[in-house]
This record gives structure tokens, C-alpha cells and sequence, in this order.
């Protein structure tokens, strides 16, 4: 036994030191965002272009939206917008809430149906009923509830005023995620139905194949999961042997070296 120490031990040393550095670290792929599956190596990945095509989006505005209208004149009129809280409406930081019909209620303009508009139209078409009692008007129209919240292995909180907000964007805003991150499953809650319903579903963000896709755009109140790999849960445990292996590591270390001096 000892001439099997004595023999050994710079090899048992080494094995040791290479299985914690291998067992201890993720694969670089499985680190990399949205990789075009047909590029097998890392080579090919890093090296060669990719050409996806993405069609147009824009967000359509739900019932329990809540809006910030903004109407502005340059020309004085009879009508104040800004003082006609008395006539009704939801006015001020809090916006205006799009109710279960689809429409909100603006001071003097009365009841105007936003639902399943984009931002765009919804601003066009306040700004023809405000001109009946405004000259010049200006009007701008933002979402104010578009919130996204991000947790597990990273976190953050993400707002959208203009209704455009893709993963992509999400991360570039919270962060690179840590190393045990699972880039192949990113789990999305998104409330559907007027909140009476939950979708949960899966994102796959190494595939490039996700861009372009519905589910590539978040919407209001979407919660981003990202789970930690199968690594990291097994990380503690890696540690306890790595301890255990340092350990032995080193006694086999001072064995050799009592056994050359004597």
C-alpha cells in the first residue's frame, strides 16, 4: 500500500485537480444566446453570419390597461383639459384605466373605445375627437401598467411605455444572467383573459429560431423565470468532495514527501 502511495500520489494529485475543474465550470455553449442550431461548433457559431426574419409588432391595447394621455393645445380654448377633472375621468399619475368595455373616460372628450388599438391608432383617434374642441392639438398616448418582472437566478424590474419589449431587450436591460442560469428553459407567467387565466410556457433563449416568434414579446405584467441548470443544484455537493479530494490530495502530498526523507 504504501508503494502504491508513494508511486501514485503525483497522479492521484492531478486526477483530482482536473475532475473539480471540470465538474466546477459550465459548458461555454450552453452559455451562448440565441445560437442558430445548424452551427454545430464554436467555430462556426463565432464565424458565421445569420440572417433571421422578424415581422412587425405592435402591442394592442387590453382592457385594465392603464394609459397616460397627454392633450396639449398651443391655442387657447373655452375647454381646459388639464382643469376638467371636475367633469370626470381618472386624471393625473395614474392615468387612465381602460375599463371592461375597451374604452376610457377622458374629461369633456366623454367615453372613447381603445381596446385592440395599437398605441399609434389609439393616439390618432383621440386627436380627432379632441380637434372638435381644440385647435392645433397634440395629443401623446403611453402605456403605463407595461411592467415586467424578472427573478430567479437574476432579477429586475422592466418598464415598457411604448409597448415594445422583447426578451432580448429584457436581458440586455437586467444583465448577462450568472452561469448557472438554464438558457434552454426560461419559463414566461403571463396572465391572459383579463387576468382570469394563467399561460405558463417555456423559452428556449439559445435558440435563434426564437426570434420573430409571439412569444419573443412580452407583455404587461409577464413574470420571467430564469431556473438554475442541473449544475448548479449539484454544486454543493461538488464542493463536499472537492474538500474531501483536497484533503486526500494532500496527504498523499506529505506521505511522498515524509517517505523521500527518511
Amino acid at each position: 500500500m504504501s508503494n502504491f502511495l508513494r508511486k501514485n500520489s503525483p497522479n492521484l494529485f492531478l486526477i483530482v485537480i482536473v475532475v473539480l475543474t471540470i465538474t466546477n465550470c459550465v459548458p461555454i455553449r450552453k452559455q451562448i444566446f440565441f445560437r442558430d442550431k445548424n452551427k454545430k461548433t464554436l467555430r462556426q457559431i463565432q464565424s458565421m453570419d445569420t440572417v433571421v426574419s422578424v415581422a412587425p409588432f405592435e402591442y394592442r391595447i387590453r382592457k385594465g390597461d392603464v394609459l397616460g394621455i397627454d392633450i396639449s393645445t398651443l391655442t387657447p380654448s373655452q375647454y381646459s383639459l388639464d382643469k376638467a377633472a371636475q367633469f370626470g375621468g381618472e386624471v393625473g399619475n395614474s392615468g387612465y384605466l381602460v375599463n371592461d368595455s375597451g374604452y376610457v373616460d377622458i374629461p369633456i372628450l366623454g367615453l372613447i373605445k381603445v381596446s385592440d388599438q395599437t398605441l399609434d391608432e389609439c393616439r390618432k383617434n383621440i386627436k380627432i375627437i379632441a380637434s372638435d374642441y381644440l385647435n392645433n392639438v397634440t395629443v401623446n398616448v403611453k402605456l403605463l401598467n407595461f411592467e415586467v418582472f424578472v427573478i430567479g437566478e437574476t432579477r429586475g424590474r422592466l418598464n415598457s411605455p411604448d409597448g415594445k419589449l422583447t426578451l432580448l431587450q429584457a436581458l440586455a436591460q437586467i444583465g448577462t444572467p450568472p452561469e448557472f442560469a438554464n438558457l434552454k428553459k426560461v419559463k414566461v407567467i403571463r396572465k391572459i383573459e383579463g387576468g382570469s387565466k394563467i399561460h405558463i410556457y417555456y423559452l428556449d433563449v439559445s435558440d435563434i429560431g426564437l426570434i420573430g416568434k409571439p412569444e419573443f414579446y412580452l407583455m404587461p405584467q409577464d413574470v420571467v423565470v430564469f431556473e438554475p441548470l442541473l449544475a448548479k443544484n449539484a454544486k454543493n455537493y461538488r464542493m463536499a468532495i472537492g474538500y474531501l479530494s483536497i484533503t486526500i490530495s494532500t496527504f498523499f502530498l506529505f506521505y511522498n514527501l515524509q517517505y523521500r526523507f527518511r
